[in-house]
């Protein structure tokens, strides 16, 4: 298993959210001003999720695996999976 990531908090805001994703792209739920989001699809996923932005959803995340994302704006992230019912997890940094 790969080390934790360590979190720097400063006075920033941070946010968390969980969203169940199907197999039509869709944007974070959330429309946060942020400066890093870290999305991760869930390590009970059965399929695969893809991230990306609205046109283009091609990088890979299998069960458990995470990728950390600057980025200004939580809803300009997109995700979809390989099947219904799968989840991500996220967590961002706000301004």
């Amino acid at each position: 298993m790969p080390p934790k990531q360590s979190i720097r908090l400063t006075n920033e805001a941070l946010y968390d959210g969980t969203q169940n994703v199907g197999v039509t792209a869709v944007p974070l739920d959330a429309r946060l001003v942020i400066t890093e989001v870290i999305v991760q699809s869930d390590p009970d996923n059965k399929g695969i999720v893809y991230v990306g932005n609205a046109t283009s959803q091609s990088f890979q995340l299998n069960p458990g695996e995470a990728v950390v994302i600057a980025i200004d704006e939580t809803s300009k992230v997109y995700v979809i999976g390989s099947a219904e019912w799968q989840r991500v997890n996220w967590l961002a940094v706000g301004r």
